[in-house]
C-alpha cells in the first residue's frame, strides 16, 4: 500500500468515527429542541429525527381559514413566572402579555364570579396535607365528601382534576395534585404570535451551532449496543450516531411505533403509570362577541355543559372563543368527528347563555376542533402523576448503558407538570447528562 493509499485509508476512518459521533434525537417538541440547542451550543454534532412537516410537538400554532389570528392548537398559556420559558422568548425578542378578565361559573343556568378555581380551596389544601400516605384523588373524595352535602364540591374537584390536569381521578396522586395547585396562583401568560415563536428560536440556535432537523421522517426501528446506535426511519433512510435521545410521548413510546433492538421491555413494561391525559380544543370565531352581553370583562367560562370551559382572547374586540374538554371523557369521543365536536361546542354555548344553536350558527365565522388523541405522534395532551410515577420517572431519567436517553414533560420532576416549561427543563437536563457522560 503506497503512501497516499494509507493517507486516503485514514481519513476515510476518520470520516466514518466522525458520523459515527452524533448525538440523535427523535422528536422536535419542546424538550427535544431544547436538548438539541444545548448539545450543539457545546459543540456536539445533533440531528433531529421530527415525524411531521412542522417542529413543536404540541407547541402547535396554525394559521387556518376564516380566523383573524393564529389558533393555538396545543400549548397556549405560560403558566406563571416559568424561567426557562420567559427567558427564551426574552432571549427571541418576543412580547408575552398577562391572561385578563374575570373567572365565571355557570352551572344549572346559574352565574357566578368564581373567585377561587375550588370552592374552600384552602380547606381542601389542608385536608390534603394532612394525609400521612398519597391515595387517589377518588380515594381522598371518598375518605372526605362522601356525603350528599358535598355532592357539588366533589363533583367541582372532580371536573377540575379532570379538565385541568387531564387526569383520571381513579389514578391521580393526590400528594402530586396538591404540590402543582399550590403552584398555580401566580400570573398567566399568553405569547405574541404563539408558542411557534418560541420553536422557531429554538430552530434558529440549533442551526446556528450547527445542529440540523429533518421534518417527515419517522423512526421506527432502533438497533443499539453501548455506545453504537443506528437508527431506522419509515422512507428508507439510515442514521448512526453514539446517543440517541427519545423525546415522543409515553402513549406513542406504549404503541410501539418505534422498535428497539434488543428491545427494552424491561425498561418500557410499567410506561401505563405515568398517567397520560387527552383533550380536545374548539375554536369559534364569531362576528360579534355575544358573551360581552353578559360580562365585559369575561376571561375564563368554567361550566356543566359537554364542552365545559371556554376562555377569551382577552381584546374585547377578539371575537374568538376556545373551547377546552379534558381528561376521561375525551377518549369515547375518539371516532366523533370535527364538525361533531363543533357541534357539540355550539349546543354547550347555547346552553351558557342561552342563546338558539341556530342564532349561533348564523354569526359563526370560522371553526376548528382538534383532538389530541388522534395526533399519529403524541397520542394525547400532556402527563399527570400517578402513585407509582414517580418510581417509574426514576428508571426512565437512567440512561442505557449511557447511550440511549429518554427526555420529555412526562419524566419532568417539579411543579409545573403537564407544561411547555417541564418539557423544557427535562430537555435541558437531558442534555447535560449527556455531556457530563
Amino acid at each position: 500500500m503506497t503512501n497516499n493509499q494509507q493517507l486516503l485509508k485514514e481519513r476515510n476512518s476518520q470520516q466514518k468515527s466522525t458520523m459515527n459521533q452524533q448525538i440523535i434525537i427523535i422528536g422536535a417538541g419542546a424538550s427535544g429542541l431544547m436538548a438539541a440547542y444545548e448539545l450543539a451550543k457545546a459543540r456536539q454534532k445533533v440531528i433531529v429525527l421530527e415525524a411531521s412537516e412542522r417542529i413543536g410537538g404540541r407547541m402547535y400554532t396554525a394559521v387556518c381559514d376564516g380566523f383573524e389570528q393564529p389558533l393555538e392548537l396545543g400549548a397556549e398559556f405560560v403558566h406563571g413566572e416559568q424561567p426557562i420559558t420567559l427567558a427564551l422568548l426574552k432571549e427571541a425578542g418576543v412580547a408575552y402579555k398577562p391572561v385578563k378578565g374575570k373567572m365565571l361559573n355557570n352551572r344549572k343556568g346559574k352565574w357566578s364570579t368564581q373567585g377561587e378555581m375550588i370552592p374552600d380551596w384552602d380547606g381542601i389544601i389542608q385536608k390534603m396535607d394532612s394525609l400521612n400516605e398519597d391515595m387517589t384523588l377518588a380515594a381522598f373524595l371518598q375518605k372526605h365528601y362522601s356525603d350528599d352535602q358535598h355532592m357539588e364540591l366533589r363533583f367541582i374537584i372532580q371536573d377540575f382534576a379532570e379538565g385541568f390536569d387531564l387526569a383520571d381521578i381513579a389514578q391521580a396522586s393526590v400528594f402530586a395534585l396538591k404540590a402543582e395547585w399550590e403552584n398555580e396562583h401566580g400570573q398567566q401568560y399568553r405569547i405574541a404570535g404563539g408558542y411557534r415563536k418560541l420553536a422557531e428560536h429554538l430552530h434558529h440556535l440549533i442551526e446556528k451551532y450547527g445542529g440540523k432537523i429533518h421534518h417527515n421522517t419517522a423512526v421506527n426501528e432502533v438497533k443499539w449496543m453501548e455506545n453504537e446506535v443506528t437508527v431506522f426511519t419509515a422512507d428508507g433512510q439510515q442514521f448512526e450516531g453514539t446517543k440517541l435521545v427519545v423525546t415522543v410521548s409515553p402513549r406513542v413510546l406504549q404503541d410501539v411505533k418505534i422498535k428497539f433492538n434488543p428491545a427494552l421491555d424491561g425498561y418500557l413494561n410499567d410506561l401505563s403509570q405515568i398517567g397520560f391525559g387527552s383533550v380536545i380544543k374548539v375554536f369559534l370565531q364569531f362576528e360579534e362577541p355575544f358573551w360581552q352581553e353578559h360580562e365585559k370583562n369575561t376571561g375564563f367560562v368554567v361550566s356543566d355543559q359537554n364542552i365545559p370551559t371556554w376562555w377569551t382572547q382577552s381584546d374585547k374586540e377578539n371575537c374568538l372563543l376556545t373551547g377546552w374538554l379534558g381528561g376521561p371523557e375525551v377518549m369515547p369521543l375518539i371516532t366523533v368527528s370535527e364538525e361533531e365536536i363543533i357541534d357539540m361546542g355550539l349546543q354547550s354555548l347555547s346552553n351558557i347563555y342561552g342563546i338558539e344553536k341556530k342564532k349561533l350558527r348564523t354569526i359563526l365565522v370560522a371553526s376548528k376542533a382538534i383532538h389530541w388523541t388522534k395526533e399519529e405522534w403524541s397520542m394525547g395532551g400532556y402527563s399527570y402523576s400517578t402513585l407509582q410515577s414517580e418510581t417509574v420517572r426514576k428508571l426512565l431519567r437512567m440512561p442505557l448503558d449511557n447511550t440511549i436517553f429518554f427526555a420529555g414533560e412526562a419524566l419532568y420532576e417539579g411543579r409545573a407538570p403537564g407544561t411547555v416549561e417541564a418539557a423544557l427543563v427535562n430537555g435541558q437536563e437531558t442534555a447535560r447528562k449527556i455531556l457530563q457522560s
